[in-house]
């Protein structure tokens, strides 16, 4: 018979009869991991470091360790735990867990895995048991990415439960705030963001890679300018940073095909565009609502507009193209048509539309060289707008008269009709009344 005495878990004491020998396995399998021999006083000593060093090379992740003397193996209650193995488990979703460790834990490891492999919505626990401290720290790793990059909830015992709660003041948590923090619209800090403490699960890579290369103001500017460029350049597969986002590379063969002319096309092309990013999404819209003010929607631009956008680099011309629109659907013109340059330069534009930009910035300042622009330009649009905005009576009849002109090149739309008709308006009422005063 032997008796076991597990000290500070850091070694296995069994005593047994001095001079005989006994055997360290894993229970339950046929791996036999060291001999030993019961010394004088009857005791036969297994230090954790030995056992971890012995096991380096055993495949399973969880396993009680046990003696076997005289042919009858007995439970030692002591745990083997390859942290690695069971992290890559976890990820790759390929494992099994031994019988012997706790279903509570097995149920907590089993749920790492679906979280590892797709998106889950919501996790329930039952219970949190007391665990190693390398088990536990790896199961709110994995659930605390999941609530971060998935948008997971966790329910314990019925209540929500927030896992980066668990994580102290660790490498880890500051990540994950300061990735919450981006997702809230604010930049986190450059210090604050490890990618290598988050688990290799490549959609939360894609998301970290995101969340850093966004950090800095400056370093965010630059990347939109650099994928303005090489979309009015170039074409499709492009290399650079917003492109490479999910869903990137659709949004930049949309854009490609606007400045190329094709702005019939689009629609269906940004259709194809789903992603999780708010960049991303952030320059669906935009285009979007460029594409509706040219096809005459000024509704649905107002409608895609009003929920303005996330990315604060393109935040000022989501602004301008908001009082485009407004004045458009014959709002009150805002008092901040002030263009900058740099509103233009952030995304890529058409000639069209870039010349539309810098003569709209005219309205707020010299509105004589926006009215020379209007009365000898072809754009539809621009002249419409300048209409709305003007209030002396004779340059609207002017400019009316000049769109009535070249109606035909006015899309077809909900809106076509409208705006026709306001058109024929302002010629016949403002007409009468400037015929009244000469009387």
């Amino acid at each position: 018979m032997v008796s076991l005495l597990i000290t500070c878990e850091n070694r296995i004491i069994a005593t047994g009869m001095p001079g005989q020998t006994c055997t360290i396995g894993i229970w339950g399998g046929k791996h036999v991991i060291q001999a030993g021999k019961f010394d004088e006083k009857g005791q036969c000593i297994f230090s954790a470091k030995l056992i971890k060093s012995l096991l380096d090379n055993y495949s399973a992740t969880i396993s009680e360790i046990s003696i076997i003397y005289e042919r009858y193996s007995y439970r030692t209650g002591a745990v083997y735990i390859d942290v690695n193995q069971i992290k890559k488990a976890n990820i790759n979703g390929e494992w099994t867990i031994e019988s012997s460790f706790s279903s509570a834990a097995v149920e907590l490891l089993k749920s790492c895995s679906s979280l590892c492999r797709s998106p889950v919505k919501q996790v329930q626990i039952e219970r949190i048991p007391e665990l190693p401290e390398c088990i536990s720290d790896w199961i709110y790793t994995v659930f605390s990415c999941a609530s971060v990059f998935d948008s997971t909830e966790f329910y314990v015992d019925e209540e929500l439960w927030d896992p980066l709660s668990m994580l102290g003041d660790s490498e880890l948590r500051k990540t994950l705030s300061s990735c919450l923090q981006y997702k809230n619209g604010s930049d986190p800090p450059n210090n604050a963001l490890n990618i290598s403490c988050i688990p290799k699960v490549d959609r939360w890579l894609n998301r970290m890679k995101e969340f850093t290369t966004w950090h800095s103001v400056d370093e965010r500017l630059k990347m939109f300018k650099e994928w303005a460029v090489e979309v009015a350049e170039k074409n499709p597969p492009y290399r650079n940073a917003i492109s490479l986002l999910n869903g990137g590379q659709f949004l930049s063969s949309a854009w490609r095909s606007y400045l190329q002319g094709d702005i019939g096309t689009v629609p269906g092309l940004l259709n194809t565009v789903n992603s999780e990013s708010e960049i991303i999404n952030d320059l669906k819209r935009i285009l979007e609502s460029i594409v509706m003010l040219r096809f005459a929607r000024f509704e649905r631009a107002g409608v895609l507009l009003g929920k303005g956008v996330s990315s604060t680099e393109i935040e000022p011309f989501c602004k301008l193209l908001q009082d485009v629109t407004s004045i458009a659907r014959g709002g009150k013109a805002s008092t901040r048509v002030i263009v900058d340059e740099s509103d233009i330069l952030i995304v890529p534009l058409t000639d069209l539309d870039r010349n539309f930009i810098k003569h709209f910035g005219l309205l707020a300042g010299d509105i004589d060289k926006a009215k020379d622009y209007g009365r000898n330009c072809s754009d539809w649009l621009f002249i419409w707008v300048l209409i709305m905005f003007l209030d002396h009576y004779d340059d609207r009849i002017i400019m009316a008269n000049h769109l009535l002109d070249i109606q035909s090149i006015i899309p077809l739309s909900p809106q076509r009709n409208d705006i026709i008709k306001k058109l024929i308006n302002i010629v016949k009422e403002e007409s009468q009344w400037t015929h009244s005063l000469q009387k």
